[in-house]
């Protein structure tokens, strides 16, 4: 017989209680006076043999109990050798968990240590003839064939901890995937960890039936953690010269208040803004750090708070970009242009007017704005190079002609972009009269708008049918309800469609003061905005800029970090190069696990930035206790998991060759039930 917690069998010490107790009893004499003890002598003598053995019974009851007690706290088992571990032929899948969480700590060290010690005390219970899957967060090539033990402990001793993030149900399933294949008996997956709620979720655990699960839970002292769990820009488009602000979210799973928590915001390796905030406990808060971009470019941020011991969290990048110029493109039909005078007159616009029969489709994917000027007509190959330019985040103004072919523009505006469409001509005379002040484009156009505002009046205009639910902004509206100018979403990109065409004689417009904060905002706002970050494990696929320079005709492009660290700079990853849907797709293949600020080169020149954060379901550290583990086995049926507690688990041994049916500390629990009532019996039934 052996016992799974041998280190309570120090607690039989304690029959010495009932002993002592008993002796003292026995030592203890009452003397009754009585005038003549001669009748009484034989009785006497009948009392005190049965008292003799009353007490002896008792003490024995105790003892037994006592020992039972404390034989169930060890946990006794036998090992049947037709299934021991030892045997040959035996498979063990172990999982150990790699995760952020895992550098927590205990009264005995960091959690991630204990857990690589467990891993190799279990292998080294088995005999090294049988074979092990060692299994991490990471899913490593390496780590999905079959070892000796030998090499087990070597991949054991140089795993480290990871940024990626998996859940139980997905580490059973690879387990499953690696012992399904071989048709030996003996296999058995141990899972090792914190089990954090966020990532345990039995509900989804399909097991298998030839496999037994082992899960050994660890805990730390501590669980407090106070990080950051997001950022984010309350408008899309970042400013240049202009006071800008970002928004941080600060988050405090603990049971105490954070007070006066300094936070730090670095751009481009240089301190820009300081600032602090204070949290109670189980909540969040949002603090706003406030700065200036004085040059366009690429602009890399971090924002930064201090916390220990869990550090991976308390770092937050961020990543976008500020044009040097705006690129501009007017196609017309018209002789008269009214955007080249407000365009070309600002150095930071690059505009461009050519006429509709002259366009240069291969430059239309480097325009942040083009504008349809008078169209009468939309070719088929223009309405597609549109379509391209579009899906990769452009900006589309639309004026008609005042003779347009109206089944031109439905197949482009209806059939191809999906949203309202010219259905005829309205020359009845109206005015503009409502303004969507709501609206990204009036956003700092008005101090104060005036009661009775005098808008443009319009002469001509074409009514719009609506025939699919597009996203649409209405910007303008006349006095009939009539839409003048309306937004719509379109893919990636924004298409502003005026109902009416840039012309004195067919409104007021073009010479009102609304014109040109209206065109010139439209303008600022068609910078394509993409993600200002990314999640390590989650996104594995980035979008390259639509400009890509050729090296010895071959596009070449190199992801590579922006941080001072002499180690961060040696990190270059070439990724993989897809083109999806007009676009260039850069696949990742899990080979970038560090957080931070990247750039994405090719040749000397410096495409874009791209940020990368870890994931913050690490940042949750409330674990599941064993109880509630125990609870969740039985709640989900899993009748071949076994629960392990590594507070008391001495060895790998233990863990790696007990069998459910062999458990005896149930029987041992109803033994002590049993004596402890024979006692109770003796004291007050038997005279």
């Amino acid at each position: 017989m052996s016992f799974l917690y041998p280190g309570f069998l120090f607690a039989l010490f304690a029959i010495a209680i009932p002993i002592i107790i008993h002796l003292f009893n026995f030592r203890k004499y009452k003397t009754v006076r009585f005038t003549n003890v001669r009748f009484l002598k034989e009785i006497k003598q009948q009392t005190q043999a049965k008292s003799k053995l009353k007490y002896l019974l008792v003490l024995a009851t105790r003892i037994l109990a006592i020992s039972f007690l404390v034989f169930a706290f060890a946990q006794p088992y036998f090992p049947e050798k037709t299934k021991k571990v030892v045997l040959t032929d035996n498979l063990a899948s172990i999982y150990l968990d790699n995760s952020f969480s895992m550098e927590a700590t205990n009264s005995q060290g960091r959690l991630f240590d204990q857990a690589k010690n467990q891993a190799i005390e279990i292998a080294k219970s088995y005999k090294q003839t049988d074979r092990f899957q060692l299994l991490t967060n990471d899913f490593k090539g390496k780590h999905q064939r079959l070892v000796n033990q030998e090499e087990f402990i070597e991949l054991v001793e140089n795993i480290e901890i990871s940024s990626r993030v998996k859940s139980i149900s997905e580490v059973i399933g690879r387990q499953n995937d690696a012992l399904s294949t071989e048709s030996k008996e003996g296999k058995r997956s141990f899972l090792i960890s914190d089990f954090q709620r966020s990532n345990t979720n039995f509900e989804e655990i399909d097991p298998d039936s030839a496999i037994a699960y082992t899960m050994v839970s660890l805990s730390s002292q501590s669980r407090n953690n106070l990080y950051i769990d997001s950022c984010w820009f309350e408008t899309p488009i970042r400013p240049l010269n202009q006071a800008d602000k970002i928004m941080v979210r600060i988050r405090n799973i603990s049971d105490e208040e954070y007070e006066n928590i300094p936070l730090k915001l670095m751009i481009n390796n240089q301190q820009k803004a300081l600032g602090s905030c204070s949290v109670e406990p189980k909540s969040y808060t949002d603090a706003s750090l406030s700065f200036t971009i004085n040059e366009p470019g690429i602009i890399n941020m971090e924002v930064s708070l201090s916390d220990y011991p869990i550090t991976f969290d308390d770092q937050f990048f961020i990543n976008y970009s500020i044009a040097d110029h705006l690129m501009v493109l007017s196609i017309d039909d018209s002789t008269k242009s009214y955007t080249e005078a407000l365009y070309q007159n600002d150095p930071y616009f690059e505009y461009e007017s050519v006429n509709f029969q002259e366009v240069d489709y291969s430059t239309i994917s480097e325009k942040h704005l083009i504008i349809l000027n008078g169209l009468t007509e939309i070719s088929t190959g223009l309405g597609g190079e549109l379509m391209k330019f579009l899906s990769s985040g452009g900006s589309l103004i639309i004026f008609p002609n005042s003779d347009v072919d109206l089944d031109s523009y439905q197949h482009f505006l209806n059939d191809r972009l999906s949203i309202d469409y010219f259905k005829k001509q309205d020359t009845v005379q109206t005015k503009i009269d409502k303004i969507n002040l709501d609206h990204l484009v009036f956003a700092d156009v008005f101090d104060k708008v005036p009661e009775n505002i005098n808008l443009p009046e319009v002469y001509m205009h074409y009514l719009i049918q609506s025939d699919n639910p597009a996203e649409k902004n209405d910007l303008l509206l006349m006095q009939n309800g009539a839409s003048f100018l309306s937004q719509y979403n379109v893919q990636n990109g924004k298409v502003y469609l005026f109902t009416s065409p840039l012309d004195e004689e067919a409104s007021r417009f073009p010479l009102h003061a609304l014109f040109v904060p209206i065109m010139y905002k439209i303008a600022i706002n068609s910078q394509s905005t993409s993600n200002i970050f990314h999640t390590i494990g989650k996104n594995q696929t980035i979008t390259a800029p639509q400009t890509a320079y050729k090296l010895d005709n071959e596009i070449s492009y190199h992801l590579v970090n922006n941080s001072n660290s002499k180690e961060d700079k040696e990190f270059d990853l070439i990724p993989e190069a897809r083109q999806v849907a007009n676009k260039t797709e850069l696949v990742l293949h899990d080979n970038l696990n560090k957080a931070g600020n990247y750039i994405l080169t090719s040749g000397s020149y410096l495409l874009k930035g791209y940020a990368f954060n870890y994931n913050r379901k690490e940042s949750d550290l409330l674990c599941m206790s064993n109880e509630e583990i125990s609870d969740a086995i039985e709640e989900f049926g899993l009748n071949n998991f076994n629960l392990v507690s590594s507070d008391n688990l001495k060895t790998g041994y233990s863990a790696a060759s007990i069998n459910e049916d062999q458990e005896l500390w149930k029987l041992c629990i109803i033994f002590a039930l049993a004596f402890l009532g024979i006692e109770t019996y003796l004291l007050r039934r038997w005279r």
